[in-house]
């Protein structure tokens, strides 16, 4: 349930950025009564998502933009 939940934020999203999910991937969690899931808790917990979506042909992707400095979760149609 905790990835529906993330999934469909990204998807009303489409981008966000890699630190507001892991902020929101912690919310979600203890939410849950889980945690953040410890070391790896995050990378675990997206791969996942991403693992399932394939199936469908989507993927969710983790990409740096040189001018921003960041990283960005985005959901690839």
């Amino acid at each position: 349930m905790e990835q529906h939940t993330f999934l469909q934020a990204l998807m009303a999203r489409a981008v966000m950025r890699e630190d507001e999910a892991r902020t929101m991937h912690a919310e979600i969690m203890s939410g849950a009564g889980a945690g953040a899931g410890g070391a790896g808790g995050f990378e675990s917990f997206w791969g996942q998502i991403k693992s399932a979506l394939g199936f469908l042909d989507l993927d969710v992707c983790r990409v740096k933009y040189p001018e921003a400095g960041r990283k960005t979760m985005e959901l690839w149609f």
